[in-house]
């Protein structure tokens, strides 16, 4: 995740080298460079800055105002200008320009289009078999029926950047919507009224569901759903394990893996380590309501310290967890989570891990298109094709830092799985 500024300056010449190492002492890079005119022996330079993390750029800023014969002239957020109207846009594929093709191209071709549905030709003529549901449930609670508008906007503003990246490496058109309800089988109620609008349902649902629970809902609906708890985050996982296991030629049934924090993840990896033959998959997790579901799809529940102490990886999958924790890390453990915290990677390599593994959140966003792709061909997303596609994917990873990027072939590898 990157952020871009343009700062607009007046310094002499000769100070634009001692600015440009103020950029990279604050852990900024310097994009671009535009030297525009020269005035009274000044020049005014438009700079592109990239940073990481916000306080890089407040702490440059800050340089920048210190310096003696700067002149700043402006300071623009260049993403806050490019997100003016969201991610996405709905573009018409029939032109209209006046009313005599209002006339034609609407009037007449809907009346065209009708009459050929009756004939039951309506795959031809309508646009929803490329039509996908990309949908987070949100669960209202006991004490409220509203869900905090902020937190709405947040997930809203994540389905249309999704939406965006399957419209760039894909043919459908992803709608974004967001679910409230009250009870999980609301939702099984609401997808099955939705079915005929859509052909695939990709669902992200804020509350611990059970893969049991899912299947029983994919049961009930007619069209195809990916989940991204159930299917897209445990993918990323195997990818992982499966890349370490190869690396270090460990063999899985001499291997003991750990999960901190239980949820619909934890329990559909642990079906699928089962799969490939794990020793164990031991299990903490701070609350009892996932340790039944845990234990029924083939892990063990056990303290904290035993996950440490006997565990060969460890996998940190509840953003919650207390990072004092990760003191009890072992030296020659594989440590991987999602959580990208500078705090945990310290503690972490300081008790000696010997992998530090953070899977980021763009290598998720990569696996959405070849999965969608990949079930709207006709395929289904089972335990063998997710496997087979971490095995895949861990072939075209020279290194762990290099999982493959947007613009690679990862879309049809996937694909060619199904």
């Amino acid at each position: 995740m990157r952020f871009i500024s343009e700062v607009t300056i007046r310094i002499r010449k000769d100070m634009l080298a001692t600015v440009v190492s103020k950029i990279y002492e604050s852990k900024c890079e310097l994009q671009k460079s535009l030297h525009s005119d020269n005035e009274l022996g000044k020049g005014v330079y438009i700079l592109e800055i990239v940073y990481s993390q916000e306080d890089f750029f407040k702490d440059f800023s800050k340089k920048l105002r210190s310096m003696s014969g700067v002149e700043i002239l402006s300071i623009r957020n260049l993403i806050d200008e490019i997100m003016n109207h969201g991610f996405i846009s709905v573009i018409p594929t029939v032109q209209f320009e006046n009313e005599f093709d209002v006339d034609i191209n609407m009037l007449g071709v809907i009346e065209v289009i009708s009459r050929n549905i009756l004939q039951n030709n309506e795959e031809l003529y309508i646009a929803n078999k490329r039509n996908v549901a990309f949908v987070t449930a949100m669960k209202l609670s006991a004490q409220s029926q509203n869900i905090e508008k902020e937190n709405l906007y947040i997930e809203y503003a994540k389905l249309e950047r999704d939406a965006a990246i399957l419209t760039r490496f894909s043919e459908f058109n992803p709608f974004p919507t967001i679910l409230k309800y009250n009870h999980l089988d609301d939702l099984i109620q609401t997808f099955e009224r939705l079915d005929n609008s859509y052909k695939l349902f990709r669902l992200s649902v804020k509350e611990d569901i059970t893969p049991v629970f899912f299947r029983r809902m994919v049961d009930k609906i007619s069209v195809p759903v990916i989940s991204h708890e159930i299917d897209e985050r445990p993918l990323l996982y195997m990818i992982y394990i499966i890349k370490i296991l190869m690396v270090y030629k460990i063999n899985p049934v001499e291997t003991t893996v750990g999960i901190v924090g239980l949820n619909a993840t934890s329990i559909r990896l642990t079906e699928l380590l089962k799969k490939i033959g794990c020793l164990r998959i031991l299990g903490f997790n701070y609350n009892d309501s996932m340790m039944l579901p845990f234990e029924n799809s083939g892990g063990m529940v056990t303290s904290s310290g035993n996950v440490f102490s006997n565990a060969d990886i460890v996998i940190l999958i509840d953003k919650k967890t207390d990072l004092e924790l990760l003191k009890n890390i072992r030296p020659g453990q594989f440590y991987i989570s999602e959580i990208i915290d500078d705090v945990a990677k310290e503690i972490v390599l300081e008790q000696g891990a010997r992998e530090y593994l953070k899977l980021k959140e763009s290598y998720f966003l990569t696996l959405i298109p070849g999965l969608v792709n990949g079930v709207m061909s006709g395929g289904s997303l089972n335990d063998v094709k997710i496997i087979n596609i971490a095995k895949k994917i861990v072939k075209k990873m020279e290194n762990f830092d290099d999982f493959p990027s947007f613009f690679s072939d990862i879309h049809d590898d996937i694909v060619e799985i199904f």
